[in-house]
């Protein structure tokens, strides 16, 4: 498939193997947000620059080479808000984002440094809790007034996650202090024996370690129950726990879920900064 590069805001920033041209600072705004934890790339470019026009193809070939990194233009001329407000004074000027924070950028025709920082980050905090992600609080000592509560991700810093309160109070939090919950799941063709609806909706609360269960609430009737691992589909994007594995050293990963093969009832999981994928049965997966 060849990379396409498209204007405004009617191509979705999740489409893989795509180039989004932006127009304004508007639309750079919501592609931050929209990359989600995913690496973004920005290329500020202008037609009059010759190194632009010799760097341009290859970073806009690098869409379809990265399917899990997206990748961005900003014409300097056509956007000068986004070139005023992310500070580009010279061109190429290449800025990476993840989770809508600057983490690494420079300026020149630098395939090769274009293609490292890539490499480098294409898989940064990639067993992260995403932000917007709703946790339980607890554990805590110092602050044990918090234990119980819920709160959402707002932002990480490679040890804490920034968690904000219903009080409006953000809290640093150890990843060890926080457990999903409300995670949209579907229940598997398994749940039918303990009497739930396969393929049905549920928001999934919370793991009982000694049961080895789930507890969750069916949609839409609300109906709370608890289910064996094997009967809940965590969808993509969700991170997890490896469990119950034969090989004890695979065991306590931190995993991103990808993709699920229904045919095959295998999970395919992101496992490491290097890039290696698992595939991995619903009852070895814990969502915490």
């Amino acid at each position: 498939m060849h990379p396409t590069i498209e204007r405004g805001s009617a191509l979705h920033l999740a489409e893989a193997g795509a180039m989004r041209q932006l127009g304004d600072l508007a639309e750079f705004k919501q592609a931050l947000s929209e990359a989600g934890d995913l690496l973004l790339c920005v290329d500020f470019t202008a037609a009059w620059c010759g190194p632009c026009q010799m760097i341009g193809p290859r970073f806009t070939a690098m869409a379809s080479e990265f399917d899990d990194v997206r990748f961005l233009k900003v014409d300097v001329d056509e956007a000068q808000d986004v070139a005023a407000h992310c500070g580009i004074r010279s061109m190429p000027t290449f800025h990476f984002y993840h989770q809508g924070q600057l983490i690494e950028q420079f300026s020149g025709a630098d395939e090769g440094r274009l293609r490292s920082i890539v490499a480098a980050n294409r898989y940064r905090h990639f067993d992260a809790l995403p932000l917007g992600t709703r946790v339980l609080v607890g554990g805590l000592q110092s602050a044990a007034q918090h234990n119980g509560k819920e709160g959402v991700v707002v932002a990480f810093d490679e040890a804490r996650y920034q968690t904000r309160l219903p009080s409006g109070e953000t809290v640093a939090l150890k990843p060890a202090n926080v457990r999903q919950t409300a995670v949209p799941v579907t229940l598997l063709p398994a749940a039918s024996a303990f009497g739930a609806q396969p393929g049905g909706a549920a928001s999934l609360l919370a793991y009982d370690e000694g049961a080895n269960e789930y507890a969750l609430v069916e949609e839409p009737t609300h109906t709370s129950r608890t289910l064996p691992l094997e009967c809940v589909l965590l969808p993509a994007g969700t991170r997890a726990t490896t469990a119950h594995l034969t090989d004890g050293s695979r065991n306590g990963v931190r995993v991103k879920v990808l993709s699920f093969d229904a045919h095959a009832g295998r999970y395919t999981v992101l496992a490491g900064k290097d890039g290696s994928q698992w595939k991995l049965k619903p009852g070895n997966l814990v969502c915490v």
